[in-house]
């Protein structure tokens, strides 16, 4: 029922999101994703985040995962540069999609999104 619920308030704000501002991943045909959170990329995930972390939006990344000590001797170029995951650290943050986020929580979230 909670994973229920979770898509249902992932797929409300999805939906009503204006991609001007925000950005969220399309959904394969036929998948069901959980929705644990609703990854969202915004033009700054930092500035985003201080505005709107009362609200539950946190940062996705700190750094771009090549650059955290553990994953880069994995890598087959360590001193590579990686904008896709560069880009991903700059811009990428999650909402809330869990059972404490009320209706008035969205209607926060959003309205602090497109005042950014």
């Amino acid at each position: 029922a909670e994973a229920r619920e979770r898509r249902r308030r992932a797929q409300d704000l999805a939906r009503r999101l204006d991609e001007r501002w925000a950005r969220t991943p399309r959904v394969a045909d036929g998948a069901e994703p959980g929705f644990l959170r609703l990854p969202v990329r915004v033009a700054d995930a930092r500035r985003t985040v201080d505005a709107l972390r009362r609200w539950g939006v946190a940062p996705s990344y700190p750094v771009p995962l090549p650059m955290l000590d553990a994953v880069r001797p994995r890598l087959a170029e360590p001193a590579g540069r990686w904008p896709g995951a560069e880009t991903l650290a700059r811009e990428l943050v999650t909402l809330p999609t869990h059972g404490g986020v009320s209706d008035r929580d969205r209607e926060h979230i959003l309205r602090g999104l497109a005042a950014l």
